[in-house]
Protein backbone atom coordinates (compact mmCIF):
# COMPACT_ATOMS: atom_id res chain seq x y z
CA UNK A 1 0.00 0.00 0.00
CA UNK A 2 1.02 3.73 -0.43
CA UNK A 3 3.33 5.24 2.18
CA UNK A 4 1.35 8.41 3.58
CA UNK A 5 3.52 10.65 4.85
CA UNK A 6 2.60 13.19 8.01
CA UNK A 7 2.22 15.85 6.06
CA UNK A 8 0.20 14.36 3.25
CA UNK A 9 -3.44 16.55 3.42
CA UNK A 10 -6.50 16.05 1.06
CA UNK A 11 -9.40 18.21 1.32
CA UNK A 12 -13.23 17.30 2.13
CA UNK A 13 -15.73 19.79 1.65
CA UNK A 14 -13.39 22.75 1.36
CA UNK A 15 -11.93 21.46 5.04
CA UNK A 16 -8.10 20.03 5.11
CA UNK A 17 -8.29 16.86 5.82
CA UNK A 18 -5.11 15.00 7.57
CA UNK A 19 -4.66 11.65 6.00
CA UNK A 20 -2.13 10.41 8.36
CA UNK A 21 -3.63 11.23 11.47
CA UNK A 22 -7.63 10.95 10.14
CA UNK A 23 -7.95 14.36 11.23
CA UNK A 24 -9.64 17.91 10.03
CA UNK A 25 -7.53 20.81 10.48
CA UNK A 26 -7.40 24.60 9.64
CA UNK A 27 -4.75 26.99 8.09
CA UNK A 28 -5.38 30.82 7.22
CA UNK A 29 -2.02 31.70 6.62
CA UNK A 30 -3.33 33.25 3.10
CA UNK A 31 -6.13 35.11 5.37
CA UNK A 32 -3.16 36.68 6.93
CA UNK A 33 -2.09 37.75 3.82
CA UNK A 34 -4.62 40.17 3.03
CA UNK A 35 -5.30 43.84 4.45
CA UNK A 36 -8.48 44.07 6.24
CA UNK A 37 -9.34 47.40 7.05
CA UNK A 38 -12.33 48.28 5.41
CA UNK A 39 -15.88 47.40 6.17
CA UNK A 40 -15.74 45.46 2.63
CA UNK A 41 -12.52 43.01 2.94
CA UNK A 42 -13.66 42.70 6.78
CA UNK A 43 -16.61 40.75 4.97
CA UNK A 44 -14.69 39.01 2.30
CA UNK A 45 -12.46 37.87 4.98
CA UNK A 46 -15.04 36.56 7.30
CA UNK A 47 -16.67 34.93 4.68
CA UNK A 48 -13.64 33.00 3.27
CA UNK A 49 -13.27 30.86 6.18
CA UNK A 50 -15.40 28.39 5.17
CA UNK A 51 -16.72 26.11 8.35
CA UNK A 52 -19.97 24.14 6.78
CA UNK A 53 -20.79 21.95 10.29
CA UNK A 54 -19.43 24.96 12.62
CA UNK A 55 -16.41 23.49 13.92
CA UNK A 56 -14.80 26.75 14.40
CA UNK A 57 -18.26 28.55 15.00
CA UNK A 58 -17.13 30.09 18.11
CA UNK A 59 -14.19 32.10 15.68
CA UNK A 60 -16.37 33.11 13.11
CA UNK A 61 -19.30 34.39 15.23
CA UNK A 62 -16.93 37.00 16.59
CA UNK A 63 -15.50 37.85 13.51
CA UNK A 64 -19.38 38.37 12.38
CA UNK A 65 -20.18 40.27 14.90
CA UNK A 66 -17.43 43.31 14.17
CA UNK A 67 -18.56 43.14 10.69
CA UNK A 68 -21.93 43.48 12.14
CA UNK A 69 -20.41 46.38 14.16
CA UNK A 70 -19.22 48.09 11.21
CA UNK A 71 -22.45 47.67 9.08
CA UNK A 72 -23.98 49.66 12.59
CA UNK A 73 -21.91 53.05 11.66
CA UNK A 74 -23.78 52.61 8.48
CA UNK A 75 -19.39 52.94 6.43
CA UNK A 76 -19.54 52.50 3.12
CA UNK A 77 -18.36 49.24 1.62
CA UNK A 78 -14.60 51.01 1.27
CA UNK A 79 -14.61 53.03 3.39
CA UNK A 80 -11.40 53.13 6.29
CA UNK A 81 -12.77 51.48 10.22
CA UNK A 82 -12.76 53.50 12.58
CA UNK A 83 -9.88 52.97 14.80
CA UNK A 84 -11.31 51.59 17.96
CA UNK A 85 -13.56 48.79 15.62
CA UNK A 86 -9.90 48.07 13.78
CA UNK A 87 -8.18 47.46 16.89
CA UNK A 88 -10.88 45.10 17.93
CA UNK A 89 -10.82 43.17 14.58
CA UNK A 90 -6.43 43.53 14.30
CA UNK A 91 -7.21 41.48 17.42
CA UNK A 92 -9.01 38.95 16.41
CA UNK A 93 -7.57 39.16 12.74
CA UNK A 94 -4.43 38.01 14.65
CA UNK A 95 -6.02 35.34 16.44
CA UNK A 96 -6.66 33.52 13.23
CA UNK A 97 -3.18 31.52 13.40
CA UNK A 98 -4.01 29.82 16.56
CA UNK A 99 -6.56 27.66 14.58
CA UNK A 100 -3.69 25.93 12.58
CA UNK A 101 -3.32 24.03 16.29
CA UNK A 102 -7.34 22.68 16.61
CA UNK A 103 -6.85 19.42 15.05
CA UNK A 104 -10.79 17.90 14.74
CA UNK A 105 -11.04 13.71 14.60
CA UNK A 106 -12.55 13.18 11.50
CA UNK A 107 -14.19 9.75 12.04
CA UNK A 108 -16.86 9.89 15.17
CA UNK A 109 -18.58 6.64 14.26
CA UNK A 110 -18.14 4.07 17.12
CA UNK A 111 -16.22 1.00 15.81
CA UNK A 112 -18.52 -1.45 18.25
CA UNK A 113 -21.66 -1.96 18.42
CA UNK A 114 -23.01 0.92 20.96
CA UNK A 115 -25.78 2.67 22.40
CA UNK A 116 -26.47 5.97 20.43
CA UNK A 117 -27.55 9.33 21.93
CA UNK A 118 -27.88 13.15 20.32
CA UNK A 119 -27.25 15.83 22.93
CA UNK A 120 -27.95 19.13 21.73
CA UNK A 121 -26.96 22.40 23.69
CA UNK A 122 -28.34 25.76 22.64
CA UNK A 123 -28.27 29.33 24.39
CA UNK A 124 -28.04 33.22 23.53
CA UNK A 125 -26.37 36.14 24.51
CA UNK A 126 -27.59 40.02 23.14
CA UNK A 127 -25.28 39.87 20.45
CA UNK A 128 -25.81 35.85 19.08
CA UNK A 129 -27.54 32.82 19.79
CA UNK A 130 -26.55 29.22 18.60
CA UNK A 131 -26.78 25.67 19.13
CA UNK A 132 -24.03 22.77 19.16
CA UNK A 133 -24.87 18.48 19.25
CA UNK A 134 -23.03 16.17 19.85
CA UNK A 135 -22.98 12.31 19.15
CA UNK A 136 -22.76 9.90 22.91
CA UNK A 137 -21.85 6.62 22.05
CA UNK A 138 -21.71 3.87 24.86
CA UNK A 139 -20.52 0.17 24.34
CA UNK A 140 -21.54 -3.26 26.43
CA UNK A 141 -18.78 -2.48 29.15
CA UNK A 142 -20.24 0.87 29.79
CA UNK A 143 -17.44 3.23 28.20
CA UNK A 144 -18.80 6.46 26.78
CA UNK A 145 -17.59 8.70 24.24
CA UNK A 146 -18.51 11.95 22.88
CA UNK A 147 -18.14 13.74 19.83
CA UNK A 148 -19.10 17.28 18.36
CA UNK A 149 -21.39 16.41 15.17
CA UNK A 150 -21.90 20.03 14.50
CA UNK A 151 -22.83 23.27 15.37
CA UNK A 152 -24.47 27.01 13.99
CA UNK A 153 -24.11 30.23 15.36
CA UNK A 154 -26.29 33.49 14.48
CA UNK A 155 -25.77 37.34 14.91
CA UNK A 156 -28.84 38.94 16.51
CA UNK A 157 -30.80 41.43 14.27
CA UNK A 158 -29.82 45.16 14.14
CA UNK A 159 -32.90 45.65 15.55
CA UNK A 160 -33.47 45.14 19.29
CA UNK A 161 -34.98 41.59 20.33
CA UNK A 162 -34.93 40.11 23.74
CA UNK A 163 -32.61 37.16 25.08
CA UNK A 164 -35.47 35.13 25.97
CA UNK A 165 -36.96 35.29 22.24
CA UNK A 166 -33.33 34.75 21.00
CA UNK A 167 -32.79 31.44 23.77
CA UNK A 168 -36.28 30.52 22.25
CA UNK A 169 -34.64 30.92 18.73
CA UNK A 170 -31.69 28.72 19.59
CA UNK A 171 -33.92 26.24 20.81
CA UNK A 172 -35.86 25.92 17.32
CA UNK A 173 -32.47 25.78 15.74
CA UNK A 174 -31.64 22.54 17.69
CA UNK A 175 -34.94 21.13 17.10
CA UNK A 176 -34.16 21.62 13.44
CA UNK A 177 -30.88 20.22 13.21
CA UNK A 178 -32.02 17.23 15.66
CA UNK A 179 -34.16 16.48 12.72
CA UNK A 180 -31.88 16.82 9.97
CA UNK A 181 -29.19 14.78 11.62
CA UNK A 182 -31.83 11.81 12.23
CA UNK A 183 -32.40 12.44 8.01
CA UNK A 184 -28.88 12.07 7.44
CA UNK A 185 -27.18 10.24 9.33
CA UNK A 186 -27.17 6.53 8.92
CA UNK A 187 -26.70 5.43 12.38
CA UNK A 188 -28.92 3.54 14.76
CA UNK A 189 -29.70 6.93 16.93
CA UNK A 190 -32.11 6.33 19.93
CA UNK A 191 -32.68 9.12 22.05
CA UNK A 192 -31.88 13.16 21.37
CA UNK A 193 -31.81 15.21 24.64
CA UNK A 194 -32.10 18.83 24.02
CA UNK A 195 -29.94 21.39 27.21
CA UNK A 196 -31.02 24.80 27.59
CA UNK A 197 -30.79 26.98 30.32
CA UNK A 198 -34.53 27.68 30.77
CA UNK A 199 -36.65 24.46 29.14
CA UNK A 200 -36.13 21.18 28.45
CA UNK A 201 -33.23 19.63 30.18
CA UNK A 202 -31.96 22.41 32.17
CA UNK A 203 -28.29 23.58 32.57
CA UNK A 204 -26.23 25.83 34.10
CA UNK A 205 -25.46 28.58 31.76
CA UNK A 206 -21.43 28.24 33.19
CA UNK A 207 -21.75 24.38 32.47
CA UNK A 208 -24.17 25.30 28.68
CA UNK A 209 -21.10 24.76 26.28
CA UNK A 210 -23.12 26.64 23.70
CA UNK A 211 -22.59 29.96 25.22
CA UNK A 212 -19.86 29.54 22.91
CA UNK A 213 -21.61 29.69 19.84
CA UNK A 214 -23.49 32.70 21.73
CA UNK A 215 -21.14 34.99 22.70
CA UNK A 216 -17.90 33.65 20.27
CA UNK A 217 -14.74 32.87 21.59
CA UNK A 218 -11.00 33.83 20.72
CA UNK A 219 -8.95 30.59 19.25
CA UNK A 220 -6.15 30.44 22.47
CA UNK A 221 -9.08 30.97 24.27
CA UNK A 222 -11.33 27.57 23.51
CA UNK A 223 -11.91 25.02 25.76
CA UNK A 224 -10.75 22.49 22.58
CA UNK A 225 -11.77 19.15 25.05
CA UNK A 226 -14.79 21.31 26.18
CA UNK A 227 -16.14 22.23 22.83
CA UNK A 228 -15.03 19.08 21.08
CA UNK A 229 -16.45 16.54 23.73
CA UNK A 230 -19.04 18.48 24.91
CA UNK A 231 -19.54 19.25 29.24
CA UNK A 232 -18.12 16.31 31.38
CA UNK A 233 -21.16 14.64 32.23
CA UNK A 234 -21.80 13.54 28.73
CA UNK A 235 -18.67 10.98 29.78
CA UNK A 236 -20.67 9.70 32.70
CA UNK A 237 -23.54 6.98 33.27
CA UNK A 238 -26.44 9.04 33.01
CA UNK A 239 -27.32 8.29 36.82
CA UNK A 240 -24.49 10.71 37.67
CA UNK A 241 -26.41 13.60 35.16
CA UNK A 242 -28.13 15.26 38.15
CA UNK A 243 -31.24 16.05 36.53
CA UNK A 244 -33.36 18.25 38.56
CA UNK A 245 -36.75 15.99 39.10
CA UNK A 246 -38.93 17.26 36.36
CA UNK A 247 -36.32 16.45 33.95
CA UNK A 248 -36.08 12.91 34.78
Amino acid sequence: PKDIGPIDQSKVLGIKWQVSTDEFVFDCAPLLEQQCTTHRSMLSCVSSLFDPIGLIAPVIVRGKLLVQEAAKLKLAWDEQIPNDLEVAWRAWYGELMHMQTLHVPRCIKPISECSLQIHHFSDASEVAFGCCSYLRSVDGHGNVNAHLLISKSRVAPLKKVSVPRLELEAAVLSARVDVMLRAELDLPLETSHFWVDSEWHHIKGSENVADIVSRGRDVSKVDERLWLMGPEFLSMPESRWNLPPEDV
